[in-house]
């Protein structure tokens, strides 16, 4: 059991991270929202069950997904959480220890064309180390930026993440893992779920 101290670091921490991810999103530009289930009311917020927050995804109660925003639909698991922050900001909890994240954007900026997408666009977030790596990539069904990084805000979580153009606006698809020594163990489940977008 967790001494009341190592509690209150996690706890901390997951403040942390939250606060990580929002200047993300919305440094980034609007995320998409909602996300529902296909067939379904979209649910605001769903709650993962303690026997598989611990537990490493699999493909079990996978259904198809979409974003209305975003015009895409993509494989997901209806225990995982969903948090609506307001009408476009929407993050998917795949995992809360280690901490697993998607998150879906609509982004806010002039861009229409994937060569407007320079290092020096992603510098100036001021969200990624130096170090993160750009290259184009297949996603959805199309072209799009494939950016490989770790956050500064946050330097233990790494991340995965698509850009891609779409009915003539800018969005993103960001994977995040917490800590970053666990993104082995979800490299190949994160490359499934990003390998099942498709355009809409």
């Amino acid at each position: 059991m967790s001494s009341p101290s190592h509690q209150k670091k996690r706890q901390i921490s997951k403040r942390r991270l939250a606060g990580g991810l929002l200047i993300f999103i919305f440094s980034a530009g609007m995320p998409a929202g909602p996300v529902g289930w296909a067939g379904e009311t979209p649910n605001e917020s769903l709650t993962v069950p303690a026997a598989a927050a611990s537990a490493l995804p699999d493909d079990k109660g996978l259904i198809t997904c979409f974003s209305q925003a975003c015009q895409v639909s993509f494989l997901c698991n209806p225990d995982w959480k969903i948090r609506i922050l307001d009408e476009f900001s929407t993050i998917i909890t795949l995992s809360e220890d280690p901490f697993v994240t998607v998150a879906i954007s609509r982004v806010d900026a002039d861009i229409h064309l994937l060569g407007q997408l320079s290092r020096s666009f992603f510098k100036e977030k001021g969200l990624y180390q130096d170090n993160f790596q750009k290259d184009y990539a297949s996603f959805a069904g199309g072209r799009a930026i494939e950016l490989k990084a770790f956050s500064k805000i946050e330097p233990d979580m790494r991340y995965l993440g698509y850009f891609y153009i779409h009915n003539d606006a800018l969005n993103s698809v960001f994977f995040a893992v917490y800590p970053k020594d666990r993104w082995d163990d979800y490299k190949f489940f994160i490359r499934k779920i990003a390998g099942s977008f498709k355009r809409i």
